[in-house]
């Protein structure tokens, strides 16, 4: 790939790219972790309340 190099055919050219935010994993981890601490404390209160 040249860089900053359109004269020659060689360049890449990139027409019509879709681009998309794709979310990182720590944020996947941080909901999970999130979900599953609160589903947690849930249950246990619920247990500790019967």
């Amino acid at each position: 790939m040249d860089i900053d190099d359109y004269g020659i055919t060689s360049a890449l050219e990139i027409s019509n790219a879709r681009l998309e935010r794709v979310p990182e994993p720590t944020t996947i981890l941080g909901l999970l972790t999130v979900l599953g601490c609160g589903a947690t404390i849930g249950a246990v209160k619920k247990k500790m309340s019967t």
